[in-house]
């Protein structure tokens, strides 16, 4: 009879498991995502992030690059030293085809912000990968109302018409491991 309440009492309080997340598969969700891109700076190499064009100009006017049109409607804006100085690894591209706003290349160490979780997926056993819009915390004037948001790769090449997907490894505890190419 003991056994059977006991049955009964689990069988009774397992939604309230699963919806609280103490009984999910590994607690791995959005707000895990969001600790782990989130709590130290993580380091991008060769990555592009979108700009807007406020913060183009905004970088004219305060000597982070210098812009050089190209034609009626694309431009290349030639970094400066204060620009590398900040991680920016590659002239700021504008108007290019196929990209709805500005961007331009980062290496470094930086501070991410979640701005999104899309889909987290499982990549055998011990990987996960998490499709999100993140933000990169560049530290200047000029991009401290809104954070470059950090483009994705598809078949090969940046985009910026998908959320770039991180991947995750489980050791002992779940951790960033890189952005996934």
């Amino acid at each position: 009879m003991k056994s059977r309440c006991t049955w009964a009492a689990s069988a009774s309080l397992l939604p309230l498991c699963l919806m609280f997340g103490g009984c999910s598969s590994g607690g791995f969700d959005d707000s895990k995502v969001r600790y782990m891109l989130e709590s130290v700076q993580l380091p991008m190499d060769g990555e592009q992030v979108m700009i807007s064009d406020a913060q183009v100009q905004c970088g004219v006017q305060s000597d982070l690059w210098d812009l050089t049109q190209l034609g009626p409607n694309r431009a290349i804006g030639k970094l400066t030293r204060a620009a590398t100085d900040l991680h920016f690894g590659d002239d700021v591209v504008i108007g290019e085809q196929g990209m709805h706003q500005p961007y331009v290349q980062i290496r470094g160490t930086f501070q991410l912000h979640v701005l999104d979780v899309g889909s987290i997926r499982d990549e055998g056993e011990k990987f996960k990968l998490a499709d999100v819009k993140v933000g990169v915390d560049i530290p200047h004037p000029c991009f401290r109302d809104s954070f470059p948001q950090l483009m994705a790769i598809r078949r090969g090449r940046f985009t910026q018409d998908a959320l770039p997907t991180f991947r995750f490894r489980l050791d002992d505890n779940w951790s960033f491991d890189r952005v996934q190419h």
